[in-house]
């Protein structure tokens, strides 16, 4: 179960990454004004960042599921 385990931790890793970069999921007040940065819509950005925020707490939720699975299933042993 030592796999499972560890599947879990770079889950969780992975997703803590993502959402250094990217921001936890915030919530969402429309604006009636539509701003250009660089070209870019801010909506299309806002977008992208939500969705790889969601993507990113997602891999964390999956990698504690992981781990307590691995630890659920873990035959006992007797020292």
């Amino acid at each position: 179960m030592k796999y499972l385990s560890t599947l879990g931790l770079c889950l969780g890793i992975i997703g803590v990454v993502i959402i250094f970069f990217f921001g936890p999921p915030q919530p969402h007040f429309k604006s009636y004004i539509m701003l250009e940065y660089q070209g870019t819509a801010l909506e299309d950005l806002r977008e992208t960042y939500d969705f790889w925020s969601k993507i990113g707490l997602g891999f964390i939720c999956a990698g504690f599921i992981t781990q307590i699975i691995a630890i659920w299933i873990r035959p006992n042993k007797i020292n």
